[in-house]
C-alpha cells in the first residue's frame, strides 16, 4: 500500500502508528516500476534529506520491493474512513506527486525534451491509476485508519496481503 499526501496530511503519523502486521517499509519516497507482466511494484527509497547536514541516515531495502495492491490519497479528518476518489482524481494526484518528486529531473532539459518527458509521466499515471486501486483516506489521529484501508480493499475485491507493506510517498 502507498500512503500519498501533501506535507501534514499524516503520513508520518499513520507510519508510526500502523500496528502488526502491517509494516512501514520507507520513509518519504517510493519508486514504482511496472513489471513486464503489468504488475506494479513499490520500492522503499530513502529521503535524501535524511544524509544532509548531519540528518539521521538510515537504511531502506531498495532491492526488496513490495507489490503494489492500493494508493490511499491522505486526507486528515476527525473520524477514519474511506471513499473512492472522483473521477480522474488519481491521475492527477498521482501527477502532482511524480511532478514535486522529479521537477529536478527535468530542469536542465529543452522545452521540448522536458515536454516529451512530462508526457511520458503522464502515460506512466494514467496507467498506473487504471490498474491499481486508489482511494480517498480520511485519517484521524486517535482512530484505527488501517481498518478503514482493509474495508476500502475488501469492498474492491483485494486479496488480503498477509506481509502488509506501507510504502509513505510524498512522491
Amino acid at each position: 500500500i502507498v500512503l500519498m499526501g501533501e506535507s501534514g496530511s499524516g503520513k508520518t503519523t499513520a507510519s508510526l502508528r500502523i500496528p502488526a502486521p502491517w509494516r512501514s517499509c520507507c520513509d518519504d519516497y517510493t519508486l514504482v516500476v511496472r513489471d513486464a507482466g503489468g504488475k506494479y511494484w513499490a520500492h522503499p527509497w530513502p529521503t535524501w534529506s535524511r544524509f544532509f547536514q548531519a540528518g539521521p541516515g538510515g537504511s531502506w531495502p531498495v532491492m526488496s520491493p513490495v507489490r503494489l495492491r492500493a494508493i490511499f490519497f491522505l486526507q486528515p479528518g476527525e473520524a477514519d474512513g474511506w471513499a473512492n476518489p472522483v473521477k480522474r482524481q488519481p491521475i492527477v494526484k498521482i501527477m502532482e506527486s511524480v511532478e514535486q518528486a522529479t521537477w529536478s529531473t527535468t530542469a536542465s532539459l529543452d522545452k521540448v525534451r522536458r515536454r516529451s518527458v512530462r508526457l511520458r509521466r503522464l502515460g506512466n499515471a494514467i496507467d498506473l491509476a487504471r490498474s491499481v486501486p486508489a482511494f480517498q483516506l480520511h485519517l484521524s489521529l486517535t482512530g484505527k485508519f488501517w481498518e478503514a484501508m482493509e474495508n476500502a480493499l475488501a469492498a474492491k475485491g483485494a486479496s488480503r496481503i498477509p506481509d502488509h507493506a506501507l510504502p509513505r510517498s510524498d512522491q
